[in-house]
């Protein structure tokens, strides 16, 4: 009976940790620009057109930097990142970024704010969350834009 006991009181303290890690993980998604957490769908980025002036594209090997102003550039880049889904995320960007860094910097601009993303060969870093994306994925995103 004690071992019962024991057993069912470490996994109360488990779920209660787990449940704990949870809310601070949607509290922080609720809270992130651009993002919008909607639970098991993968999708990072829930924005439109309307949200963003203008969108900055600095390439992280060359520094080059392409901006797009336009409403039709704008949508059409919108679009595409809206169909990027993750497969899992990890709290901690500094895991993946001294392997290497980024590839390419987006950054949002409205009203004066900027917002930043950076996107690595097969991640995302996107207010402090790191999201792994299929290699393909983001290949076939980065020949879309160019």
């Amino acid at each position: 009976m004690r071992v019962r006991k024991k057993l069912f009181k470490i996994l109360k303290i488990a779920a209660i940790v787990f449940g704990v890690i949870y809310v601070l993980f949607i509290i922080t998604r609720l809270s992130g620009g651009f993002l919008t957490y909607v639970p098991f769908s993968g999708r990072i980025f829930h924005l439109s057109q309307e949200d963003v002036d203008k969108i900055s594209i600095q390439s992280g090997t060359s520094g080059n930097v392409i901006e797009f102003t336009e409403p039709e550039e704008r949508a059409e880049i919108i679009e595409k990142l809206k169909d990027l889904r993750y497969y899992v995320w990890l709290p901690d960007p500094s895991v993946l970024i001294p392997r290497g860094g980024w590839e390419y910097r987006f950054r949002f601009h409205r009203e004066g704010e900027t917002t930043s993303y950076f996107f690595g060969d097969n991640f995302i870093i996107a207010n402090g969350f790191v999201y792994l994306v299929d290699q393909a994925q983001l290949e076939s995103f980065a020949q879309e834009i160019q």
